[in-house]
C-alpha cells in the first residue's frame, strides 16, 4: 500500500489527462522569439552654451567671417524647414558669439571642441 498514490496525486500520466498540465497555459507556444518594442529615452539637451557655437554652426574653429555666415544662413534656413532640432535663436546666438572676439574666445575654451576628439566628429 505504500506505493499508491495519495489522494489527488494520481501518476504522472494521471495528472495529464484528469487535472492538465501544472502551469497556466499562457496561449500557444511558438518557436519564435519575444518580440519587444525598442525602448527609447528622450535625453534633456544640452544648453547652448555647453555645446558652444562651433557645434551649433557645424564649423572648425579656424572658421573666417564668410564661412560663418554661409554655415550660419544654413543653419537657418535647415532650422526653419524642421531638418535639424536646433532652435532659431539658438543658431542666431552661436552667430553673434563667433562674431565677437572676445566671446568667441570665452566660447572656444568652455565648449564641445570637434579638435579635442581627433576629429572624429568631423569626419
Amino acid at each position: 500500500m505504500g506505493n499508491l498514490p495519495g489522494p489527488g496525486q494520481g501518476t504522472k500520466d494521471q495528472r495529464t489527462k484528469d487535472q492538465g498540465p501544472r502551469t497556466k497555459d499562457k496561449g500557444p507556444r511558438t518557436n519564435e522569439p519575444p518580440t519587444h518594442a525598442p525602448v527609447v529615452l528622450q535625453l534633456a539637451p544640452l544648453p547652448r552654451e555647453q555645446i558652444g557655437p562651433f557645434l551649433l554652426l557645424g564649423l572648425d574653429k579656424t572658421a573666417d567671417k564668410e564661412l560663418i555666415e554661409a554655415s550660419w544662413a544654413r543653419r537657418i534656413i535647415w532650422a526653419r524647414k524642421g531638418i535639424v532640432k536646433t532652435a532659431l535663436e539658438d543658431v542666431n546666438w552661436a552667430r553673434e558669439v563667433l562674431n565677437d572676439a572676445a566671446q568667441r574666445t570665452r566660447a572656444d575654451a568652455a565648449s564641445l571642441n570637434l579638435d579635442t576628439m581627433a576629429g572624429s566628429c568631423a569626419d
